[in-house]
């Protein structure tokens, strides 16, 4: 007696089915793993386009020529309080550029250098205001406030609007941000 081995048009079926669904299921993983790139590089993107608005918000503060005496502390003294002011508003800056220096390591490592040139250009003028603040703060204690620090300084420490050379600087280097991460933004 043999057995002959038999296929049946349900064994076909069957066998097509089977292939057909791990076909499908490639698919269904690729497309999947595709859209969990695309919506993590939607959160990075956003978080980093926050960020730079956040930096550019918080720099402009600092720049604000209006200091409220409310800005110092109750034991500053006439010559201590707007130094404790810019304290204050610079505070706010390197919390924001803390959170901004990470983002960037992350948009780093996931689109190579293309952020680099962006973040170079936005810490222009960071590093630009943090001599001035500096500068403004060796004036205010040694007690020798110069024509030369107004000539050399007031362009960057007050703000004198959208057109000012500092905010011109700083709008430039955060619509190069918006021009890489926009595209990330309208997926």
């Amino acid at each position: 007696m043999s057995i002959e081995p038999t296929v049946s048009l349900a064994d076909i079926i069957t066998a097509i089915a089977a292939f057909g669904g791990l076909i499908i299921a490639a698919i269904g993983l690729s497309v999947w793993k595709r859209q969990l790139r695309g919506t993590a590089e939607y959160e990075l993107a956003k978080r980093l386009m926050l960020e730079v608005y956040q930096l550019r918000d918080a720099l402009r503060s600092v720049r604000n020529p209006f200091i409220s005496a409310s800005e110092g502390n109750e034991d500053d003294t006439e010559d201590t309080w707007e130094i404790t002011a810019y304290g204050k508003r610079w505070e706010l800056v390197r919390e924001v550029l803390t959170r901004f220096q990470v983002t960037s390591l992350e948009a780093e490592v996931v689109w190579d250098d293309i952020t680099k040139q962006p973040s170079a250009e936005i810490h222009k003028p960071i590093r630009q205001m943090n001599a001035t603040l500096s500068a403004f703060v060796r004036q205010k204690k040694n007690k020798s406030f110069s024509e030369h620090f107004y000539k050399t300084y007031d362009d960057t420490l007050y703000d004198k609007g959208d057109d000012d050379k500092y905010n011109t600087a700083l709008n430039k280097a955060v619509k190069n941000y918006e021009a890489i991460l926009k595209p990330h933004l309208k997926k």
